[in-house]
């Protein structure tokens, strides 16, 4: 009788760990899927700072053969340029923030990896 009712409970406590390990594998895959998303967003967006970072270049060059042509430099256009790297060194801050919050999402993403592992010898033991 005490086996039984032990074999019971073992039984219930085997259940419950099962659902509380497809529940975390849901979860896992969830985030799995979110940090994909936004991977490919921050990849998206790297690509679109590095054309505009190309585009100021190509800009600041044509300036500067202005320049060097002696034709008078025209100080809007260069607060212009100037406010554009500006935005875009923010642009490329923001974006370094995100790989960093993406790098931590993935580091804690990495900790569930164990849980099968966990559940496996939790399982073994509960079934000595």
């Amino acid at each position: 009788s005490i086996f039984r009712s032990e074999n019971l409970e073992l039984k219930e406590e085997m259940e419950k760990m099962r659902v509380s390990y497809q529940r975390m594998e849901k979860d896992v895959q969830l985030y799995s899927n979110q940090l994909d998303t936004e991977r490919s967003r921050y990849k998206e967006m790297q690509c679109d700072l590095q054309k505009e970072l190309n585009s100021t270049f190509n800009e600041n060059t044509k300036l500067m053969s202005l320049m060097d042509g002696k034709v008078p430099h025209d100080l809007l256009e260069r607060v212009h340029l100037e406010k554009d790297i500006f935005d875009l060194k923010q642009r490329l801050e923001k974006a370094q923030q995100e790989k960093s919050s993406l790098q931590e999402e993935a580091s804690l993403l990495s900790q569930y990896k164990s849980l099968p592992e966990k559940v496996d010898e939790l399982t073994k033991q509960v079934l000595k």
